[in-house]
């Protein structure tokens, strides 16, 4: 049609921000990718500028929209998505340097620095210490509308929504870490703090409200609906006031209600309408702000799985659009597991009820914009990443990236023919079988879950003597490593099955997006440990921006809605937008000795881990 509504989605990952507008039925029309600076000043300090962010977002808006040929008037909404990245700014929206102290002595741009990265570990000691102090602790909230002056308050645990722990990759532990160390923090307290996602919809309307998707995934504020023993409960004030003064960050959630709040007071859900686009936003990214307006946004992760759960499943690939958007499509959608692969890796679930999964985080009441769905989050601090960690520091590392340019061919790709190479060459029956030997533990930034560990590190069993350019050893690595991650995610499918041990999420299939996702003998392995159908939906890379779309089309749909008729859900929008056929299902081998093979090395992994611990322990005491 020729006056369609176009949608922007913005995916701001650890490297680059991606534009892209879609139109209202999910098709990419057109992209743009623009890098933005990573600064690592010191072991564990990874650090971001908002400045260069912002701008190069609107490079790529504006890029996107330019080579889409569409008329601006026709975009009529955007959104954001981003990497759970803390952004710091004072009273008067200037960043706050968030490096170490000493970091000014040295950098030349250390006070454009005001962005903590996902990634960043400063805050290992103060994870540990908010976990020791509040892991069973349970604080009150008052009710949203007391029948009576006597009502009893809501009880609320926080870290009963982290799997009974927090990461120091969570922006409470970063922000006590701050507190601790940052000459900074005063100004940071006088100002405000922000998730990325919610800091880049404020820069483009002055909207003050958070997402209900960032503030309770990533700071402990309390869902809409809080699950007790009667059933759930909607609170009053979403803050864990007694909480946040318990582990010394009174300044976040002040005992006064009415006093300031650094990270805000207004909280609303995924695709909700804010405010339309500031002219100057508007003008840098090369839209119309009478037409567009901005919807509020999700953590990257959460942007994906919105973009691609209801993507296509079965032999034809045929998509869930023809469901209708009710119960059953819900309950289609929660039967999906979404494996988020990139730098690191998400593994969320949907349910219809909240259950608790140790060492998993959640659930989470309220994040995915499906009215009663409660979700879990596993995940690698690494996935991606530490891939990239095995080839980039081996020797033979430049001869691989020299044979795989000359064969026109991605790195992976090229070992993933390799390695069916060596298969040939040994006389082995197939790939997987070439690290029978060799065996890896891929936790170079500790493990996240389903047994949080920051401080376990990454190892290998079965080194010998080899050429130091060897790519053929290289190869064995890289399966190796792939192979780890893959029973890593398996223990995360596992304990989110099981649940609380009476309740669990009931998984029937996965869907992986994702740049890893591309990766088929990863997908393949996946499928195998996992016993799982894998589905890769098209564009796998884009499932982020296509959820970002989806967010924003939600926000048109609400806003141009007729206020006779009933508003649309969030779920039919994403059934509109998000329901193509799947590029390609992966089924795991139905071959026996492949199944005890991997629960063979799956079982040397995890003793990896004991060993590893027992062995901390050990060397810690002399």
């Amino acid at each position: 049609m020729a006056n369609s509504p176009f949608f922007i989605g913005v995916d701001v990952g650890t490297a680059s921000v991606r534009a892209a507008v879609v139109s209202e039925t999910g098709h990419i029309v057109s992209s743009s990718t623009q890098t933005i600076r990573i600064f690592n000043p010191q072991p564990d300090f990874f650090q971001q500028s908002s400045r260069d962010i912002w701008t190069q977002t609107c490079v790529a808006v504006r890029t996107a929209v330019a080579l889409s040929n569409i008329d601006k008037r026709l975009i009529r909404a955007i959104s954001f998505d981003a990497t759970c990245s803390l952004v710091c700014v004072d009273m008067d929206g200037v960043g706050v340097p968030i490096g170490p102290d000493g970091q000014r002595e040295t950098d030349p741009d250390w006070q454009e620095q005001d962005v903590v990265m996902w990634m960043d570990h400063r805050a290992v000691q103060e994870a540990t210490q908010i976990t020791a102090l509040t892991a069973t602790s349970t604080y009150l909230l008052p009710p949203f509308s007391p029948s009576s002056p006597t009502e009893v308050h809501i009880p609320f645990s926080p870290l009963r929504h982290l799997g009974s722990s927090i990461s120091p990759e969570h922006e409470i532990s970063k922000l006590l870490h701050l507190r601790k160390n940052s000459s900074t923090w005063p100004r940071i307290a006088a100002g405000s703090v922000w998730d990325l996602c919610d800091y880049l919809s404020h820069r483009a309307c002055g909207s003050t409200a958070r997402s209900d998707t960032s503030t309770v995934c990533k700071w402990c504020l309390a869902p809409p609906e809080v699950p007790t023993a009667q059933g759930v409960a909607r609170p009053g004030d979403r803050w864990p006031r007694d909480f946040f003064a318990a582990i010394g960050l009174p300044e976040i959630a002040p005992a006064d209600p009415a006093a300031h709040h650094p990270a805000g007071t207004v909280f609303v859900p995924p695709g909700t309408p804010l405010r339309p686009l500031s002219p100057d936003a508007a003008s840098a990214m090369g839209l119309d702000p009478t037409r567009t307006v901005v919807a509020a946004g999700m953590v990257d992760a959460h942007a994906g799985w919105v973009g691609c759960v209801a993507v296509g499943s079965g032999g034809g690939g045929r998509g869930l659009a023809n469901v209708e958007a009710g119960a059953d499509s819900a309950a289609a959608l929660h039967g999906r597991l979404v494996a988020i692969l990139g730098t690191s890796a998400c593994f969320l679930a949907s349910r219809a009820g909240a259950v608790d999964v140790p060492g998993v985080w959640g659930p989470y009441g309220g994040v995915l914009g499906l009215e009663g769905a409660w979700c879990a989050e596993g995940g690698q601090s690494l996935t991606g990443a530490a891939i990239d960690h095995v080839l980039t520091t081996s020797a033979a590392y430049d001869s691989l990236k020299g044979a795989a340019e000359e064969a026109g061919v991605s790195v992976h790709e090229f070992l993933n023919r390799h390695l069916r190479t060596m298969t040939e060459r040994e006389a082995v029956e197939d790939e997987r079988f070439l690290t029978r030997h060799l065996h890896t533990l891929p936790t170079f930034l500790g493990l996240r879950s389903p047994d949080p560990d920051p401080h376990l590190l990454g190892a290998v069993s079965g080194l010998g003597l080899h050429p130091a350019n060897s790519i053929d050893h290289l190869a064995l690595e890289y399966l190796s490593c792939l192979q780890g991650l893959a029973y890593g995610f398996a223990d995360v499918l596992d304990a989110i099955e099981k649940g609380d041990g009476k309740e669990g999420y009931a998984i029937r299939e996965l869907v992986a997006c994702g740049g890893i996702a591309a990766n088929d003998l990863f997908c393949r392995t996946v499928a195998d440990v996992t016993g799982r159908p894998l589905i890769v939906p098209p564009s796998s890379t884009s499932s982020p921006l296509i959820g970002s779309a989806i967010c924003a089309a939600h926000a048109h749909r609400v806003s141009s809605s007729p206020p006779e008729s009933p508003p649309p859900t969030f779920l039919s929008t994403m059934l509109l937008m998000g329901s193509a056929p799947a590029e390609r299902v992966v089924a795991p081998s139905g071959d026996e000795r492949v199944r005890k093979y991997h629960d063979a090395k799956r079982r040397v992994v995890t003793e990896m881990k004991a060993v590893q611990r027992k062995w901390r322990v050990l060397m810690s005491e002399v």
